[in-house]
């Protein structure tokens, strides 16, 4: 089910098929409730598998992805070349955990590691020219971005937001290619950008070590893309009549005074958001 067969059936269902609807509110409903599902459960649709990174001499601080919801504990693995899988690597829930743990062991190979949100020493705000929907480059006005960073667009003068959705730098330049595409509203002259937020999760390691040049794999969950034209889909396409029911349960305007319209449509979503996450979720 595609982003407009969605509006259509929140107006549809709830018989309010008029002119007066607003398809931009709907819209935004919809993304609001799809991020609320996909941040509460591991689905598969949104699972990234064997993300990689290097290791650089006396670095033990690295940037995640910005769109990571959450990241798999048990696939983090140190040291994978060709023929081996790398010694995993044990992530530490608790910050008063992983500081115990490192003030007692001596330096080495990194053996456990903990997700922080980090210090925002790597952010850098700047500005950008216009930037159209399903664009693949953001055109950055100071500044340049480099292979890998994060990429967040702000609001333009126009107050057209771009959301908070991260695109990753696949070329280091002034007009750095990003992935996935931009798809949201046309940004005039002047949108403010941030390479790499200060919220960006980070992976800490511990002990310290010196080793550079090695090779660390791990697996992650996704922040589901923006819904914004017509013809986008889910990547977990099992949610969408959980989405539809959602929404409509959480806005009063689909519910006929005198009824029992909020309750029958909040059941009904969790009936469909339960078979998703029994179907679609990734076990840990």
């Amino acid at each position: 089910m595609n982003l407009a067969s969605m509006i259509e059936s929140v107006k549809q269902i709830s018989g309010r098929r008029t002119s007066n609807d607003q398809d931009d509110s709907i819209r935004d409903d919809i993304n609001r409730v799809y991020r609320y599902f996909a941040g509460r459960h591991a689905f598969s649709g949104l699972l990234v598998e064997d993300d990689s990174f290097t290791t650089e001499t006396s670095t033990f601080t690295y940037l995640l992805p910005y769109r990571m919801s959450r990241l798999i504990p048990n696939s983090v693995r140190y040291d994978v070349t060709d023929p081996q899988p790398g010694r995993r690597i044990q992530i530490l829930k608790q910050r008063s955990e992983f500081e115990a743990y490192h003030s007692c062991q001596a330096s080495g190979s990194p053996l456990a590691g903990f997700v922080t949100g980090g210090s925002g020493s790597a952010e850098l705000s700047t500005t950008a020219t216009a930037t159209p929907n399903n664009s693949s480059a953001v055109a950055l006005n100071t500044g340049s971005a480099a292979i890998g960073d994060y990429l967040v667009l702000g609001t333009d003068a126009g107050g057209k937001n771009g959301g908070d959705y991260g695109y990753k730098c696949v070329t280091a330049s002034a007009t750095p290619t990003i992935t996935p595409l931009y798809k949201g509203p046309n940004l005039a002259s002047g949108v403010t950008v941030t390479l790499n937020p200060g919220n960006t999760p980070r992976l800490v390691f511990a002990p310290d070590f010196t080793e550079s040049g090695k090779v660390v794999e791990f697996s992650w969950i996704k922040k589901p893309e923006r819904l914004y034209n017509d013809y986008d889909i889910p990547e977990v396409t099992e949610l969408c009549d959980a989405i539809i029911y959602r929404v409509l349960a959480d806005n009063p305007a689909y519910h006929r005074p005198q009824s029992f319209d909020r309750r029958d449509y909040a059941n009904i979503a969790r009936e469909y958001l339960t078979e998703a996450v029994k179907w679609t979720t990734v076990f840990e």
